[in-house]
């Protein structure tokens, strides 16, 4: 356990995500977030992972520790607390957390947008910091300002990485320099009001477990899984924009040709994908079923998906679907052959190679060969046209 306490103590801000804490302490202190850290805990792993989703509750207690305060607190400012919301039986330990941006880490980079960032929010702080609901991917607009979200640099277009900055420059792109504070949100084509209150909706059910106004048939826990299946539908490449167009929404050049994953998508595409769901959720069921008959759904297409009830009632109208058998028939290795395998592996891949041709060059001869390799022959050379 680290004694002592740091020199200069930046206290939380409402809101605050950990890492945006963590590296505006090292500022505080004149240093980059990378030497900071590295002073205390040598050698340990801390930004060449999603620090955010950390878990460990004793290096809490060692950061509460060296800022005088609770460790419950600085375990609040992780993204904990929205796994537990998100994945309430603990099914995903590692990877993408379904409505949870993707850092996609590389050793320190990060290769996907996950940090979003509102400029009017980031300049009004006397002290700017990150927001902990900024890496939340169905929040495209700004709950306090309504205005839409950035994702990345305007001018590099470069990911947001705030514990690559230097000392001083918490505002500025690690990369290119550029301030985000001056940065100009894009026009976003979606219904803002519509898609606000959607946020809205998923924010209060996020934060105390239940929303006085349903989302769709969902008012509680549940829509977070409901609104994450349809957003997998609305994505697949075959049906994305006649999606849109039996909801009477623009076509989207975005989709075309590409399997988008949420938590993958840049802000563009993620916008277009909750506009498609807010459309839909606002005539429920009518409206999925509409959509399901004009794109040909069918319980197939749900197949892979945990529903919730009101959905999984629903998938239950549709027709079952094709089914293709997907049984695998070995063309190459006869039991003959995994025995030979065993028995001399070289002889096995010469006949694996005759085989393989002909297989890729019909009505070739497939040869069989028994092993004589330091054993009495076992079998003749057999010969077979196909």
């Amino acid at each position: 356990m680290i004694q002592g306490r740091w020199i200069f103590r930046l206290q939380p801000q409402q809101g605050e995500l950990f890492s945006s804490l963590l590296t505006r302490n090292a500022h505080a202190h004149a240093s980059e977030a990378y030497r900071f850290t590295n002073l205390f805990w040598p050698g340990r792993a801390i930004w060449n992972r999603d620090v955010d989703r950390c878990g460990d509750k004793m290096w809490f207690s060692e950061v509460a520790g060296l800022l005088g305060m609770p460790s419950e607190q600085i375990a609040a400012m992780s993204l904990e607390r929205y796994r537990l919301a998100l994945d309430p039986d603990g099914s995903v330990q590692r990877g993408d957390l379904q409505l949870l941006l993707s850092a996609g880490v590389f050793h320190r980079v990060r290769r996907r947008h996950a940090v979003q960032y509102c400029p009017a929010c980031l300049a009004e702080d006397r002290q700017p910091y990150f927001r902990r609901m900024w890496r939340l991917g169905f929040l495209t607009l700004c709950p306090k300002h309504g205005a839409s979200l950035l994702d990345a640099c305007t001018f590099c277009d470069a990911p947001i990485m705030p514990h690559r900055t230097l000392p001083g420059r918490l505002t500025l792109c690690q990369d290119c320099g550029t301030s985000l504070i001056t940065a100009t949100p894009p026009d976003m084509r979606a219904v803002s009001p519509s898609l606000l209150a959607m946020q809205h909706s998923l924010l209060t059910i996020l934060n105390t477990g239940a929303c006085p106004d349903p989302l769709g048939p969902w008012c509680d826990a549940t829509a977070f899984q409901g609104v994450r299946t349809l957003i997998a539908v609305a994505a697949m490449p075959c049906v994305s924009n006649s999606f849109r167009a039996s909801l009477a929404l623009p076509h989207e050049q975005d989709f075309s040709g590409s399997d988008i994953q949420f938590e993958h998508a840049r802000l563009i595409q993620r916008n277009a994908l909750l506009e498609t769901c807010v459309v839909m959720l606002a005539d429920w069921p009518r409206s999925f079923r509409d959509v399901a008959g004009a794109c040909g759904l069918t319980k197939r297409t749900f197949a892979r998906a945990r529903l919730p009830s009101e959905l999984a009632d629903e998938v239950r109208r549709l027709p079952d679907g094709l089914r293709r058998p997907r049984v695998w028939t070995s063309i190459i290795n006869s039991p003959e052959q995994i025995r030979l395998r065993r028995v001399d592996p070289d002889a096995w891949r010469a006949v694996r190679a005759l085989n393989l041709l002909a297989v890729c060059q019909p009505k070739q001869t497939r040869v069989t060969r028994r092993s004589t390799v330091g054993r009495p022959p076992i079998g003749p050379l057999r010969v077979t046209t196909t």
